[in-house]
């Protein structure tokens, strides 16, 4: 006997119909039923075979998807730029580019350590696309330090650190001494001062005199091992004046003054500075030709000529006051004459004469005295 059997199964992709024909003899009951019993066990296993089939291929389909959604992941890439050296109280740029060599866009999160600013923000890189990112490094101290940044996307992370030294700007005020004139083929000294007002200290300072000049130097102690915040130091330096044959005025020339900004044994930074030192008169020496015995000979001439000048002006004095003794007497000799005559033609009387030849010879007694 042939028989059709349908049957219908449900499905993720809609309803599976199994259709099968069968053919039994004709048996006693008993055996009829053996029959049937063994149908139906041959239809249950195509049945399980089908769905497991159907199984199978779902499974590999969704495998299929999930590599398809791999593919179409973001990928990101981070370029960085920074400084080596940054300057204590500045701010120092650091230059992110994030590019995405994905298949889709995505969100990027950026969360800053220490020193850097701002702490986190978030940006969106598109397919294909970059983005550039500023952010900003303030150190606030001298000293050696790592920075840490963490890039977070679609479940990935990237982080950069970096080893980075800030420093204090190191300035030396350099100021020399030299004096206006000096012989020639003498040695002078001329002082230089250094002082450092900023707030870095200055390491391995060295001091070159002029590459070229008249002017030799003699003592050139020129190396100072550091000089710190707000100190000073001066050194001194002897030079030889030329052998010139007139009075002259010279240019000293440049100094130069270099030195270097070390930071935790590291060397960042070098300076150099040149300082005229300007001119200087430089006389001829003049030749001394007298001895000590001509020396003598001269201060002896010299008290004699002094001895004769005075005695000269004594005797000048002398002779004056003589002729004026003279003359004096002169007069009153003359007085007398013509009081004498005064008193004969009776124009005085006896007492007025005598009294005024009285004091006429006092006079002429004192000048005798005198």
């Amino acid at each position: 006997m042939e028989e059709t059997v349908e049957i219908v199964l449900p499905s993720r992709r809609g309803e599976i119909l199994l259709r099968g024909r069968f053919y039994c003899e004709e048996y006693r009951r008993d055996r009829k039923t053996t029959a049937i019993n063994s149908v139906s066990s041959n239809l249950l296993r195509l049945v399980l075979k089908t769905v497991g089939e159907e199984r199978n291929e779902l499974v590999e389909r969704e495998e299929r998807i999930d590599e398809e959604k791999m593919k179409e992941k973001p990928k990101i890439t981070v370029e960085y730029e920074l400084p080596r050296w940054i300057e204590v109280g500045e701010y120092a740029p650091l230059k992110l580019k994030l590019k995405n060599t994905g298949e889709v866009g995505t969100e990027v999160r950026i969360k800053s350590g220490e020193k850097i600013y701002p702490r986190e923000m978030r940006v969106y890189v598109k397919k294909g696309g970059s983005r550039e990112i500023n952010l900003k490094i303030y150190p606030e101290r001298e000293e050696e330090f790592e920075i840490f940044v963490l890039i977070l996307y679609d479940g990935e992370e990237k982080e950069i650190r970096e080893r980075l030294i800030s420093y204090y700007p190191t300035e030396l005020k350099v100021r020399v001494g030299v004096p206006d004139k000096v012989t020639a083929g003498e040695i002078f000294q001329i002082s230089v001062t250094l002082e450092n007002n900023s707030n870095g200290k200055a390491t391995n300072v060295r001091i070159f005199p002029p590459k070229e000049g008249l002017f030799d130097p003699l003592s050139w102690n020129a190396y100072i091992e550091e000089i710190r915040p707000m100190e000073r130091k001066e050194v001194s330096y002897a030079f030889k004046a030329p052998e010139i044959m007139e009075t002259s005025v010279l240019s000293l020339g440049n100094l130069t003054v270099k030195y270097d900004k070390v930071v935790e044994g590291v060397k960042i930074a070098e300076y150099s500075t040149e300082i005229p030192l300007g001119e200087i008169s430089v006389e001829v020496k003049r030749e001394d030709t007298i001895d000590g015995n001509s020396m003598a000979m001269i201060k002896l001439l010299l008290v004699v000529l002094a001895l004769i000048l005075l005695s000269s002006t004594l005797a000048f004095y002398s002779l004056r006051t003589s002729k004026s003794v003279n003359s004096q007497r002169k007069e009153l000799r003359e007085e007398l004459k013509r009081l004498r005559r005064e008193y004969l033609d009776g124009k005085i009387s006896e007492d007025e004469y005598e009294e005024a030849v009285k004091k006429i010879e006092e006079k002429l007694e004192g000048d005798k005295s005198e």
